[in-house]
């Protein structure tokens, strides 16, 4: 798929990512497996986004950790979302710079830092509580994934 995917497209942002960044920092993983999803418009692949499945104690969570392309195509992954939480308890989208009417549209909902609901990010060692994740960047264009950090590593 990565070679179908166009990563000099209109939506390239900073930082630049292109399929040698893609090969290096998903597939070739010494620890986690990622999955590749393409999503398809007028026949070309307009976007692609990355998952990671994180499992503890018996539940699983699906975390989408990467996306490059059009963030309009983002919006549509409602249906393909609801179906994957048939098997994983919740499916987490940490992301900053991004378009947030998209991610509404996908049927995400923003945990705000008061929210009793706990959305934990670490799991070596488990910690069931909620953690900001903040970044910050001097460019306008940046758009940040949890993949883009340290937060997508084992501990």
């Amino acid at each position: 798929m990565l070679d179908n995917y166009n990563f000099d497209n209109e939506y390239n942002v900073l930082p630049h990512k292109d399929k040698w960044y893609y090969r290096h920092r998903f597939f070739d993983h010494p620890i986690y497996e990622y999955q590749l999803y393409g999503i398809e418009k007028q026949d070309n692949i307009d976007a692609i986004f990355v998952t990671r499945k994180q499992e503890y104690n018996g539940a699983c969570a699906l975390r989408i950790v990467d996306y490059n392309g059009n963030p309009e195509c983002f919006g549509g992954l409602n249906g393909f979302l609801i179906e994957k939480l048939n098997e994983y308890e919740y499916i987490d989208f940490y992301c900053y710079g991004f378009d947030n009417d998209a991610v509404i549209k996908a049927g995400m909902i923003e945990r705000m830092e008061d929210d009793s609901n706990i959305i934990p990010n670490y799991f070596a060692p488990y910690t069931a509580r909620n953690i900001e994740i903040w970044t910050g960047t001097p460019k306008g264009r940046a758009i940040f994934f949890k993949a883009d950090g340290d937060q997508d590593r084992p501990s």
